[in-house]
């Protein structure tokens, strides 16, 4: 049973066997990689998958050179994009600190319950972060609103002429 397709050469499928994952090329031969637990493919599962399916081409129909290029050329630019956003998001999480924010979450009701506060801390996790305020953690889909800070120095009013 094929539980998610995997782009590239032909129609890949894949099967979760454990911790394991099996792929298999476009005319069904198997291979199998460790499962990261985090569900993507990296470089070295997606080398695994090109071995595969070149060891078992066809070859009265070989795959052409341009697309295994432009695939790892994708593969490449795919890489890139989720390491800056891993870094714009550390980048984020790390302003936060020390400013008052408004947090939310749904109480076991289903009311909106606001908690406001200086983030007093952040967790980094896998692919996101959390944020601590008054000894509670947050994810970044709960933060409602950054409170702007207020300046010492803005006037009453009044000008003085």
């Amino acid at each position: 049973m094929a539980i998610g397709a995997v782009s590239g050469y032909g129609s890949q499928s894949s099967r979760a066997t454990g911790t394991k994952k099996t792929y298999y090329t476009e005319d069904g031969h198997p291979y199998t990689v460790t499962d990261k637990n985090n569900g993507d493919m990296d470089i070295q599962d997606f080398f695994k998958l090109i071995a595969a399916q070149l060891s078992n081409q066809d070859f009265n129909n070989p795959t052409d050179n341009t697309e295994f290029m432009g695939q790892m050329a994708q593969f490449t630019a795919l890489q890139i994009q989720q390491k800056v956003l891993s870094m714009a998001n550390s980048t984020f999480a790390s302003s936060l600190m020390g400013k008052t924010v408004i947090a939310a979450t749904l109480d076991s009701n289903g009311q909106l319950v606001k908690t406001t506060g200086v983030v007093e801390g952040i967790k980094f996790t896998d692919d996101s972060f959390e944020f601590i305020v008054d000894n509670k953690t947050f994810k970044p889909e709960n933060l409602m609103e950054i409170v702007p800070a207020t300046s010492s120095n803005s006037s009453s009013g009044s000008e003085s002429k």
